[in-house]
């Protein structure tokens, strides 16, 4: 832990009226966001200090003298001014502060972010420390706006503003900041963001499909933390990349005005954890969704989304595919949220992975219910009926998967539809299936994997083995690529190979997809049905099919 406490002036800056700028366009409010980054960052560095973080439209700042500040302040308003784009307000105090691992903490933080928001357009509001730091300084003039008693701060502290040219000085009436309640008069602006702390920490949705009223909690009390959250509520999907990043985008924004809101922690962890399996598992995603995921829960231990982004993120090769445990937390989550759709789609998802087929179909069948624009939940029904290993199965998902967009196709169903057509006996169907796959992406280890398959029904025994030897050759351990390994050993059971075929298939049990019933009734891998490792596989599969029951009936 890289730790070090220092005597510091801490300075907070927020661009004035951001929400309302937000509201009107978007666009330009981004704009004006890099802009006012890009000046705090010369600045800042122009007078030796230390830019901690931004939050949200607001910037945090520290400086080893209370000169270096105020110059920094004063500049960084002129440089404001000059654009005239927006306007910024700002807080200064003194005193002893922990930095640690590039954050900044301390009473001192506390105090310069409660004189911030006491500030208007334009003004440089310093604490009574600050001004009798300055007093024989003759180039600082302050002006007093009195005391004053602020939220989590003991006692009262006489205020000054910077009275330099080209700054704003307010009167003491206009000054409306995070004051103790009876203390200060409350105007609308206070009334107004109470009356939206209620609305915003307990928002209903109404379902209208399935006629359930849903209540999602969003434990913040920063108005502008909630309003970058509601932008990302609906962006985290494979579906759109770049719908993706904006909402990677968006929640880091709440997360940095309220570092405290757990909702959008868990959020973030999501989005991270579907970066990392359907965009970029290169990225180091998984990791960030670790962190995010675990500032979640020790914010809030019971929150139904901080539970359901664990259990999301765990359930992976890394972790050896806990399904018991994953089971337990999607339940524990819908039990503290029975409106989570996603949850139950999860939670099917793994039972479809553990050869619960009655038990996935009836979870992604109430996902469905809750939420029937839920694309993902209705292409896993199709999937599903692929590891039932029954050929009317096949033919039902073949069917299914032929209506499907194909956004939302991904090469992993592809593969599926492929191997259900050489099930079947279509192969030329089959050909045109995979190559289309492979045209899209030629090293794509599922159609590969799949198209291995293909060559050995086809007695193309050297082109087989071509493929599978340049699938063994990449990164097999990763992902949830237990489905091509899958793949590969019954390309092997095709080709006589038992040994190998079984070899592949306890890999793929040791390593997420232990489908008893898959590996009983695939007609793929029909010629192990005599084979004594194969059947003790079966059975050791069986016995822990049977626990698993158990388990999903708790």
């Amino acid at each position: 832990m890289n730790q070090s406490r220092q005597l510091a002036a801490i300075m907070f800056t927020d661009i004035v009226g951001y929400t309302a700028l937000m509201e009107q366009d978007e666009k330009k409010a981004f704009e004006i966001l890099k802009k006012n980054l890009a000046i705090h960052q010369s600045v800042i560095n122009e007078f030796r200090g230390r830019l901690i973080k931004e939050m949200g439209d607001g910037m945090l700042a520290s400086f080893s003298t209370v000169s270096d500040a105020l110059n920094a302040s004063i500049q960084i308003q002129k440089h404001c001014n000059e654009t005239s784009d927006y306007k910024l307000s700002i807080g200064i105090h003194q005193g002893e502060v922990v930095f640690q691992n590039g954050d900044v903490f301390g009473d001192a933080v506390n105090v310069a972010s409660r004189i911030q928001s006491l500030g208007i357009s334009g003004s440089v509001l310093i604490s009574k420390k600050i001004a009798d730091e300055i007093k024989n300084k003759s180039e600082f003039t302050t002006s007093s706006l009195g005391s004053f008693e602020f939220k989590n701060v003991n006692e009262p502290i006489e205020i000054f503003a910077l009275t330099n040219q080209g700054l704003t000085v307010p009167r003491k009436s206009q000054l409306q900041g995070k004051l103790k309640k009876g203390k200060q008069k409350r105007n609308l602006v206070v009334a107004v963001s109470i009356i939206f702390l209620l609305i915003s920490t307990s928002l209903v949705y109404y379902n209208f499909f399935s006629n359930k009223r849903v209540i999602r909690k969003r434990i913040t009390a920063n108005p502008v933390a909630y309003e970058w959250y509601t932008r990302a509520e609906y962006r985290i999907t494979p579906e759109s990349p770049v719908d993706l990043d904006s909402a990677i985008f968006f929640l880091t924004k709440a997360i940095e005005a309220d570092s405290t809101f757990a909702l959008a922690h868990a959020e973030l962890s999501r989005a991270y954890s579907i970066k990392n399996y359907f965009i970029d598992p290169k990225g180091g995603y998984n990791e960030k969704a670790f962190v995010e995921a675990e500032k979640s829960l020790y914010l809030n231990p019971d929150l139904a989304e901080g539970i359901f982004a664990r259990a999301y993120l765990n359930w992976n090769f890394q972790n050896k595919f806990p399904h018991e445990k994953t089971i337990r937390e999607y339940k524990k989550a819908i039990a503290l949220n029975p409106g989570m759709d996603e949850a139950y789609h999860q939670l099917g998802v793994v039972y479809l992975h553990i050869g619960l087929m009655d038990e996935s179909v009836a979870a992604i069948k109430k996902s469905l219910e809750i939420n029937p624009n839920n694309k993902f939940a209705a292409v896993d029904v199709s999937s599903g009926y692929f590891f039932t290993g029954h050929l009317v199965d096949f033919q039902r998902m073949i069917e299914l998967f032929k209506a499907t967009p194909d956004q939302l196709m991904s090469p992993f169903r592809n593969s599926q539809w492929g191997a259900g057509l050489i099930a079947l006996g279509q192969l030329e169907d089959a050909h045109k299936i995979l190559e289309a796959g492979l045209k899209k992406d030629s090293s794509n280890l599922f159609i590969n994997s799949a198209y291995a398959i293909l060559l050995a029904t086809e007695g193309d025994k050297e082109g087989a083995l071509k493929k599978i030897e340049f699938c063994e050759k990449s990164n097999l351990n990763t992902g949830h690529y237990h489905h091509a390994v899958y793949y590969l050993a019954a390309a092997y059971s095709i080709l006589g190979e038992s040994e190998k075929a079984v070899n592949k298939l306890n890999w793929v049990a040791e390593n997420g997809l232990p489908n008893y019933i898959y590996f009983r009734d695939d007609p793929l891998l029909e010629s192990l049905h005599a084979y004594e490792p194969y059947k003790k596989l079966l059975e050791e599969l069986e016995v822990s099919w049977n626990k698993f029951k158990l388990i999903a009936s708790e």
